[in-house]
């Protein structure tokens, strides 16, 4: 946590599939902490309403930005079903929860982040190439997926951009060359689009 204060931390995604390793009030606690220290989370939270609850940013020049964050499969029973945890992808959601930001909130801009199945592989799994067409088709901007051990492949679909996975970053595997290799993603905005992505390799 020191390390997020340290790195100027603004925003923390919470798709993840280890945010109940230790217990639900650990992860309270966390939920506290970030609202303690001024950081916005999204993807997650303290119920399932908070948890599919999209991160809305004005700009300084009013334009609106949304984060919506989803986990594709839950497999260590993290996912805010009936209580807290990350927010589950459903498709028919997804929909709702895009449709809602694009025609009532009127935002400009949609981020979509996945934590996919997880996977040793530069390529996406079919899963993660479908559900990701499927957020742009609904609407979503860019498909940022989150939870890839190793940088995955970058591609477009009908002209957006998808990142299928960034890699890792502060995690604890050196055992081979993929796990060693991530990067950071640099967005520029203007005028509530992003104009410019800028991956930055580590």
């Amino acid at each position: 946590f020191e390390i997020f204060n340290r790195l100027k931390v603004n925003i923390v995604e919470l798709t993840g599939n280890h945010n109940l390793d230790v217990g639900e009030q650990p992860y309270l606690n966390s939920l506290k902490w970030y609202k303690d220290h001024n950081m916005k989370y999204f993807g997650g939270g303290a119920s399932p309403a908070e948890a599919n609850k999209p991160l809305i940013i004005e700009l300084k020049d009013n334009r609106k930005i949304a984060w919506i964050g989803f986990n594709e499969f839950c497999p260590l029973g993290e996912c805010a079903d009936k209580k807290m945890g990350a927010n589950r992808y459903v498709e028919a959601k997804a929909k709702k929860l895009i449709d809602s930001l694009r025609n009532e909130v009127k935002v400009d801009y949609i981020l979509a982040c996945v934590q996919y199945g997880e996977v040793d592989s530069y390529s996406p799994t079919s899963n993660q190439k479908k559900i990701s067409q499927k957020l742009i088709d609904f609407g979503a901007d860019v498909v940022l997926g989150s939870q890839a051990h190793q940088a995955q492949e970058i591609a477009l679909y009908k002209g957006k951009i998808i990142f299928y996975g960034l890699g890792n970053f502060m995690f604890d595997q050196i055992h081979r060359l993929g796990v060693r290799q991530a990067f950071f993603l640099e967005c520029y905005f203007y005028k509530g689009k992003i104009i410019q992505f800028q991956p930055v390799y580590t």
